[in-house]
């Protein structure tokens, strides 16, 4: 510090007063205000606020009086030296960031927008059963199984059990279902697509009673619930198809939905996935396929408030929106929400960049790159930022409905701030919903995300079960001791 303030001291001299001051001597010369011979060392020593300052003041000024050339060079040749190290460091980060930025755009582009057939229409086959569809599907810990036989080698412990497994496949025997189409509900701005999803009836058409039992034709038709699958999913997936067997266990009927581009359902050519676009449209478009029977498959027409709507991880997301766009939804369970497409896909970004040892930069591009990625969407027709719960779960009407939100604290994929943030938003609208919620930890093989279901399978079947029976006005001490 004093050597740069001696240097620029003197540097700062006009030249002929620089040479006089070298030749009079800096340590006694006339001072002068008017541009002439000024004591290098007095200003100097008005910089210095000690002893040993001055001392190393002195030693520099003496170094100035005999050679403040070669001095001036060391001084440049130094800061050059320094300037040099520091530029090329911040070139090269700012290319980093820059390559990092090109690469995870890409990237994002590729993982998060561009439709892959491969896990969105995986396991997908019109010739299935619900029963066969169980072995044409991965499992946790098993894999792709092709019989019972595979289950009972224990392949599924120590997280879920082959008495599991033997009692979906008896139900699904006894219980079949079909794969029925219906259209997305219309909605300005978004193409309606035709979709297709399985039917799966309740073991009874009709809400279980004395005079049902004498009358099969009388009384209310048993409830249903919408199942929506989650990103890269479709409704073959081992999560949808052991929620559905709980679900109708308990007596429920069941609609697995497919998003448009996703399993059954036609491909809408846009080639992108799509997010709060058009999904809640697609979503609602099951529920009121559920609602109005147009086709007479479904046994006839149900109250809508029997007709309830469930998802898994990005079919959470969809059903929060959905359950604030419809008001007779009566109500909404979501596993592993995601609050806001944009959280999950920096989350994302920042495991595939710590994967590449780039993880301390993350926070320098991940926002720009989303940016990217909204505005290629949109390049596309598609606005990934309509229709988010944060705006539309304000829309609901002031009637403290039910909804369920189950979270993981060992998710990986949808982090649990995402439940938190969910949550402590609800608990600013508690004139429209009655919110509960699980939180739970743990992994079945390796995975956290959405796998409670088979993880904690009676917990979960128990809680499931009591709050569909209040939603539904029915009596859990009947419907749900059947786990």
């Amino acid at each position: 510090q004093v050597a740069a303030i001696a240097v620029q001291i003197f540097q700062q001299r006009p030249a002929a007063s620089q040479a006089s001051g070298v030749r009079m001597g800096l340590l006694n010369p006339a001072p002068s205000r008017d541009g002439g011979p000024v004591s290098l060392a007095l200003e100097l020593e008005a910089h210095l606020a000690d002893s040993r300052a001055r001392e190393e003041g002195a030693r520099i000024a003496k170094c100035l009086q005999f050679d403040d050339r070669r001095c001036s060079q060391r001084g440049l040749v130094g800061c050059s030296c320094a300037c040099c190290v520091v530029c090329s460091l911040v070139l090269l980060l700012v290319g980093l960031i820059l390559v990092a930025t090109h690469v995870m755009t890409y990237v994002g582009v590729r993982r998060f927008l561009d439709m892959d057939d491969s896990e969105s229409r995986a396991y997908v086959d019109w010739n299935l059963t619900i029963e066969s569809l169980m072995f044409n599907t991965w499992w946790p810990g098993c894999g792709l199984v092709a019989n019972m036989s595979e289950f009972e080698e224990n392949c599924s412990e120590p997280c879920y059990s082959a008495d599991i497994m033997r009692e979906m496949r008896a139900f699904n025997r006894a219980n079949p279902g079909m794969i029925v189409n219906y259209t997305s509900r219309e909605s300005e701005g978004v193409p309606t697509a035709r979709l297709a999803g399985w039917w799966l009836p309740p073991p009874q058409s009709r809400d279980s009673t004395w005079w049902s039992t004498l009358f099969p034709f009388w009384g209310e038709l048993a409830p249903v619930v919408v199942l929506q699958h989650g990103f890269m999913r479709n409704s073959n997936y081992y999560t949808q198809q052991m929620a559905a067997f709980m679900l109708r266990r308990m007596g429920f009927g069941v609609l697995m939905n497919n998003f448009r581009d996703h399993g059954y359902s036609d491909d809408s050519g846009t080639g992108t996935y799509q997010w709060g676009d058009a999904y809640p449209m697609d979503l609602l478009g099951a529920w009121d396929y559920i609602v109005a029977d147009p086709d007479g498959k479904l046994g006839g027409r149900r109250d809508p408030g029997h007709v309830g709507l469930m998802g898994f991880s990005k079919g959470a997301f969809m059903t929060n929106n959905a359950f604030g766009l419809e008001d007779r939804v009566p109500g909404a369970w979501v596993d592993a929400p995601p609050f806001t497409p944009q959280v999950v896909f920096c989350h994302g970004a920042e495991e595939v960049m710590g994967g590449m040892g780039l993880k301390p930069i993350a926070p320098l591009i991940i926002d720009n790159v989303w940016e990217s990625i909204v505005e290629q969407a949109a390049q596309r027709g598609i606005s990934l930022n309509r229709h988010l719960p944060q705006d539309t779960l304000r829309l609901g009407s002031d009637t403290k409905r039910p909804m369920y939100i189950v979270a993981n604290e060992d998710d990986a994929i949808v982090p649990i701030k995402e439940a938190d943030a969910l949550i402590e938003f609800l608990g600013k609208l508690p004139e429209k919903y009655n919110v509960s919620s699980w939180r739970t930890r743990g992994a079945c093989h390796e995975r956290a995300h959405c796998i409670d279901h088979l993880l904690y399978h009676a917990e979960y079947y128990d809680k499931l079960c009591n709050f569909w029976s209040g939603v539904f006005g029915l009596d859990p001490t009947v419907r749900c001791l059947r786990a």
